[in-house]
């Protein structure tokens, strides 16, 4: 044979060869995309649990104007067991199931309070039409407290300075107010709210969280942003004059003695204004009263203005009640 009609033939042996092969594995994949199909039709058709499945939870009907107060959860995690098809359709990958919760039905209006005693049986509702069922849940019941009205506080700062520094008065409050969300009766009787700040040292500024006072609040924002400036301090001496604030008509208080000394750390700023009186309310000083003696106590004495590091020359002082015309 001449060699260029070998080297024909050799070319047409390789094509031929190459059809044959796509063929036999068009027919393999062919095959196997057969066998894949009728395996998960088989599957499908049968009884499969389903474990560890996030759902997100869905809140309905809740009004507007409407917050909760406690934390509700965003997911649950769940477990199920049904025919593959209805778990591929309903829960698989792509779908959009959802645990819902209807807020009216669970809502105990009295109570402020959405309830809903048992997830899985909820769970359970929702699923069971498609023969679906609900094996395990992560969360077992929800009990959420929830604000109907809403009103804006001013923030007050209540510092507690053991640092011995003094701070200047100008401090950094923001924002100085929040929004609160709770029942209306609740709400009727705050008109502030505390932010309990304690100083460290070597330490200005600070994310403080605003108390909810042991009321059922949501508090937006939750924290205030303080920054506080530390100042030279000076150690004051006065004698100042004590005060009996708010004595009932018909009755006069004498204090003995009605001076004594007090010190008291302040700013380069202030040294100029002196402090000559003090002054206690009367219903604060018959709740220290003993033995003809009142506690002074220097959390509820009040001064002209806000001082530091207050200590007095005595803690306690003799009164007298008397009547008069």
């Amino acid at each position: 044979m001449p060699i260029g009609s070998f080297g024909k033939w050799t070319r047409q042996v390789k094509r031929v060869a190459r059809v044959s092969l796509s063929k036999s594995a068009m027919l393999y994949i062919g095959f196997v995309f057969i066998a894949a199909l009728l395996w998960s039709f088989v599957t499908l058709n049968r009884e499969l649990p389903l474990e560890n499945i996030a759902l997100n939870i869905k809140i309905v009907n809740m009004p507007d104007g409407y917050r909760f107060i406690d934390s509700v959860p965003s997911k649950v995690m769940c477990g199920f067991k049904g025919q593959g098809w209805s778990l591929l359709t309903r829960i698989g990958r792509g779908s959009q199931a959802e645990l819902v919760i209807d807020f009216r039905r669970f809502e105990v209006a009295g109570e402020n309070v959405m309830r809903v005693p048992s997830l899985i049986t909820l769970l359970g509702e929702q699923f069971s039409r498609d023969g679906i069922v609900v094996t395990k849940l992560d969360y077992p019941a929800i009990e959420a407290r929830y604000g109907n009205a809403s009103k804006r506080v001013i923030v007050m700062l209540d510092v507690h300075n053991s640092t011995g520094k003094t701070y200047s008065d100008e401090i950094l409050l923001k924002p100085d107010s929040v929004t609160v969300w709770g029942s209306a009766l609740i709400l009727d009787n705050i008109e502030t709210l505390v932010a309990p700040l304690t100083l460290e040292e070597d330490r200005s500024a600070y994310d403080v969280p605003v108390s909810n006072g042991g009321n059922a609040l949501l508090i937006e924002p939750s924290t205030v942003h303080v920054e506080v400036n530390y100042v030279k301090t000076l150690i004051m001496r006065e004698t100042v004059v004590l005060h009996i604030l708010n004595v009932p008509q018909g009755l006069k208080v004498t204090t003995v003695p009605t001076k004594f000394d007090i010190s008291y750390n302040t700013s380069a700023v202030r040294r100029s204004e002196k402090i000559d009186t003090i002054a206690i309310d009367y219903e604060q000083m018959l709740r220290r009263a003993h033995d003809g003696k009142f506690a002074l106590d220097t959390t509820v004495l009040e001064l002209p203005y806000q001082v530091q590091g207050l200590a007095l020359s005595t803690d306690s002082v003799e009164y007298i009640i008397e009547r008069v015309q």
